[in-house]
């Protein structure tokens, strides 16, 4: 329409696109906000200054408070942000805009060999170019006997355990996640209360406050407060289900609402209970849903380092943790192979928990 009213496409983008999807840019360039504020491993592997690995080098000298203030520091700023996001996309005016099979379709003509290059130049640089060089470390260390940073010092069948690891708390988490958001989700689609909006509002802020805050936090409340040791699977998973639990909490809204209510009504008028219409009519509806939630959880839990490595039990180790020990050590044969089965196992479960599932959503 706009263009038939002779306006370019620059205008046509400007005026028309861009309000449109202003509040999913803003909502994606949080998520990228988010993640890259509270990262640790680059951070820490390019040792470039930030306020994480400032946090990991206070907590790792005993110097606690120092480390919990400059938590402090990262979690409002992270909170902040957040607040100036709603902020900002509060004002954006509602649409309302009708589902279709197939999206508008624009001929690139003469542009589109630039943007193919484009695109397969980000593929390339952000997928092909690290896979390729742990593919190039991972052979090398294993073709090659000399004892040197490039030589594979460690047995295979060592990492057995900290795969097991890695999928063993991955799945507790996103289990656990889905289990507590369920309500909440419930309580925010179906009945719009008070009490499920600030849940909701809750479970978001604890995925703004970076991971490596909310582990200091925990080890904190276990020295002083509870007196328990602060390495333990229950606190560790308490810090993935805290930090990610938000990823479970939209899908299962998406989830919830798709039940159609006159299935439960129709459930309810043949004589079916509650428990039983939750089991028999709402939860087979809301399963991929639910799966799809925690596929999310489980893939960011895989890859999680700052919280595991401060709240993991001695001797604990996930894939992430021994990535990143063995990086330190200069062995990058050992931290390479270890990369590509985190890689591999996190494509398995992709595809098995996400993709194959997003078209029963």
């Amino acid at each position: 329409a706009a263009r038939l009213l002779g306006r370019g496409p620059g205008r046509v983008f400007l005026d028309v696109v861009l309000p449109q999807i202003r509040p999913a840019v803003l909502a994606g360039t949080l998520l990228v906000f988010l993640y890259a504020v509270s990262d640790f491993g680059a951070v820490e592997l390019m040792r470039y200054e930030t306020l994480t690995r400032a946090i990991f080098l206070a907590f790792g000298s005993l110097d606690l408070s120092a480390a919990l203030a400059l938590s402090l520091n990262l979690g409002v700023l992270a909170l902040l942000v957040v607040v100036l996001e709603r902020i900002v996309s509060r004002g954006a005016p509602t649409r309302t805009t009708q589902r279709t099979l197939t999206g508008l379709a624009v001929p690139l003509g003469r542009w589109r060999g630039l943007a193919t290059g484009a695109m397969s130049t980000f593929l390339g640089l952000a997928l092909v170019a690290p896979l390729a060089v742990l593919v190039y470390w991972a052979v090398r260390g294993l073709v090659q006997d000399t004892v040197r940073a490039s030589a594979l010092t460690a047995d295979l069948g060592d990492l057995v355990a900290p795969a097991w690891n890695t999928v063993q708390v991955s799945l507790i988490a996103a289990i656990v996640s889905v289990v507590v958001v369920l309500p909440i989700a419930w309580l925010t689609v179906r009945y719009r209360s008070r009490i499920g909006d600030v849940s909701n509002a809750l479970v978001v802020s604890g995925f703004a406050l970076p991971g490596l805050a909310i582990a200091l936090a925990l080890v904190f409340w276990a020295l002083r407060v509870a007196r328990i040791p602060s390495g333990s699977i229950g606190l560790l998973l308490f810090a993935y289900v805290v930090h990610f639990g938000a990823q479970a909490l939209r899908a299962a809204e998406v989830a919830v609402a798709s039940v159609p209510g006159r299935l439960d009504d129709a459930a309810k008028v043949l004589g079916a209970g509650p428990a039983r219409r939750f089991v028999t009519v709402q939860l087979p509806l809301m399963t991929p849903g639910l799966l799809a939630g925690g596929g999310l959880v489980l893939l960011a839990t895989m890859k999680e380092l700052p919280a595991t490595l401060l709240l993991a039990p001695a001797g604990f180790q996930t894939l992430a943790t021994r990535t990143w020990q063995s990086t330190e050590d200069a062995f990058l044969a050992d931290a390479s192979i270890a990369a590509l089965l985190l890689v591999a196992l996190s494509g398995v479960l992709t595809w098995t928990l996400v993709v194959r599932r997003s078209d029963a959503l």
